[in-house]
């Protein structure tokens, strides 16, 4: 898939998938099935998304190294600050769950056993968009968009 539009559909509709499958989850199985879930989901959709999504210089077809993440290395560079920034806003905002009773206690296990998977996982997703970046810029692409003359694309 190539075409902006329906790369950026498909972000916005798995976007709003995800949060209702998440909410639904924990409706009907608790909150910590609900972020697990979630994390699930943000997993998943990276994936698939970094196989799916090619650029308009790339082939449709060729398997993708399995480190390559993006067509450009500023889109990895932009998603990389994203998933960072989340990262550091999950560890700062997500309530401690701190209690008295025994039950409290484990729920603040929980809660703070949840706050570090999602910190984590936005974490690794950035790190992994950084290492996509800097692999690219190695390979002489740089920060500007390719040259389109054509059917030949410069600055592959």
């Amino acid at each position: 898939m190539t075409a902006t539009e329906a790369k950026v559909t498909s972000v916005v509709l798995t976007y709003a998938l995800g949060a209702t499958a998440a909410v639904c989850v924990a409706v009907a199985a608790g909150a910590v099935a609900g972020a697990v879930t979630a994390l699930l989901l943000l997993v998943a959709s990276v994936v698939f998304f970094t196989r799916v999504f090619r650029g308009e210089s790339e082939d449709a077809h060729a398997p993708r190294p399995w480190w390559r993440l993006s067509e450009r290395p500023r889109a990895g560079f932009v998603l990389a600050a994203l998933f960072a920034a989340e990262a550091i806003w999950l560890a700062f905002s997500l309530p401690s769950g701190t209690g008295d009773g025994a039950s409290d206690s484990v729920s603040a296990e929980i809660s703070a056993a949840l706050r570090i998977a999602a910190v984590a996982v936005s974490a690794l997703v950035a790190l992994a968009f950084l290492n996509s970046s800097i692999r690219l810029m190695g390979r002489g692409l740089g920060l500007r968009a390719p040259e389109v003359l054509g059917d030949r694309h410069v600055g592959r």
